[in-house]
């Protein structure tokens, strides 16, 4: 079966979703059809294929020149493709324990490139384990070396990366181990990846899970998946350009928070008294 095929086949399953609270929603459907729905995400948040397209990347992500937290403006938070870890922003950002940071040393192609050490498996990776949604863990497995991500609510493991999820659905697995995506507004799953839109679309479930599509650029709604009938190129591609806006936005997040703890410190001293500003007009 085809990949379009695959985007498209939506069959009965979304009408037979537990009609609980999302928390307790899993899919019904049984059968292999929609296992491999789900396409492998970068290795990293920017790859070679990035570095290539990045003149069109820069075109869908932030259009604007806001100047960053750090003095450098929102949309260089991330630059230089592959050695985004150089990049001050995220080097701002700290691991989720027990992750370690290493340098690649001495010559090669990336001298000072970051890599990830997982201590429980004493194996390391490219990719970075930063921001991932709740419930999720990313390991490497001792034997392979391979990367892949445990969801704690049902301890199923998947070697899909479950980020870069559009705001308002979440990817999940089931007690079966499969792959489903929940959108919270309408309290909804379904078995189709809502990633890998092109700009300016956005996916959405009804009130009986069918999925439809958000044209924010002509304000319309369709029944119509934009993948549907796109060679793997271009469909890989919007996948890469989403995961670029969606790793951008989640450092630039993260840098404002900091920033706002840090202003709260210089204001706030435990220590001492609340000191008593008078007013005028006060005695």
């Amino acid at each position: 079966m085809t990949l379009n095929a695959k985007l498209l086949q939506k069959s009965s399953c979304s009408d037979r979703y537990d009609e609980n609270p999302i928390t307790d929603l899993a899919p019904r459907c049984t059968g292999n059809s929609h296992r491999n729905h789900s396409q492998e995400w970068p290795e990293e948040p920017f790859s070679a294929a990035a570095d290539q397209n990045r003149n069109n990347l820069q075109r869908t992500t932030h259009r604007h020149h806001r100047l960053g937290p750090l003095g450098v403006q929102e949309d260089q938070l991330l630059v230089d493709g592959p050695d985004f870890g150089r990049d001050l922003a995220i080097e701002k950002v700290d691991l989720p324990p027990p992750w370690e940071k290493r340098r690649v040393r001495g010559g090669g192609d990336r001298p000072g490139r970051m890599y990830f050490l997982d201590p429980r498996s004493k194996r390391t990776t490219w990719k970075d384990p930063r921001f991932l949604p709740d419930s999720w863990d990313q390991r490497v497995d001792s034997g392979s070396g391979k990367v892949y991500f445990q969801y704690h609510k049902t301890r199923k493991t998947t070697y899909v990366d479950p980020r870069s999820c559009p705001v308002g659905w979440d990817m999940r697995l089931s007690k079966d181990g499969e792959i489903y995506f929940a959108y919270l507004p309408a309290m909804r799953t379904t078995l189709i990846d809502p990633r890998g839109l092109p700009d300016n679309f956005d996916a959405a479930l009804d009130d009986s899970a069918r999925m439809y599509f958000k044209n924010h650029e002509n304000q319309t709604t369709t029944w119509d998946d934009p993948r549907s009938g796109q060679q793997e190129v271009t469909l890989t591609k919007w996948r890469q350009a989403q995961s670029t806006r969606w790793w951008k936005e989640q450092v630039w997040r993260e840098i404002e928070e900091m920033n706002r703890r840090k202003e709260e410190e210089k204001t706030t001293d435990p220590g001492d008294d609340p000191e008593i500003v008078l007013e005028r007009g006060t005695s």
